[in-house]
């Protein structure tokens, strides 16, 4: 999750090693996103976002991350999510199903170079990982 000060957030969803070896349009750098909006209400935040599939939101999300703690390097926090598939449109919490929640926190991190080793990952032959080059 890259939470902008605008508001907008991207959600890394998952790296594709694939992905990375050959171009395609679902991917950035390698890895599968998701757009998002995002506020800050005390020490909640609300994050809104829709799966799109053929140009169109076809599912809608709304997480709540109630922060637990922040560090330097990491935001401990409690996320319930819940979803509706009524297109991009607001709905009460109560009109939306649930989806799930858990307990996680979100860390300082380089999604270009997954493994640390100085190599942004579209330049790595080993992206995932950190002894070989």
């Amino acid at each position: 999750w890259v939470f902008n000060a605008d508001g907008s957030l991207k959600n890394y969803m998952y790296l594709s090693k694939n992905a990375l070896a050959n171009s395609d349009s679902n991917f950035t750098k390698g890895w599968y996103t998701r757009d998002y909006t995002w506020s800050l209400e005390g020490k909640q935040v609300k994050v809104k976002g829709c799966y799109i599939s053929s140009g169109s939101c076809i599912r809608t999300y709304i997480r709540y991350f109630d922060i637990l703690r922040v560090t330097d390097k990491r935001v401990y926090f409690v996320m319930k999510a819940f979803t509706h598939e009524d297109g991009d449109i607001y709905k009460p919490i109560s009109e939306m199903s649930y989806f799930t929640n858990y307990m996680g926190y979100l860390e300082v991190y380089d999604y270009d170079d997954v493994d640390g080793d100085g190599y942004d990952n579209t330049e790595d032959a080993y992206p995932f990982d950190s002894l070989a080059q």
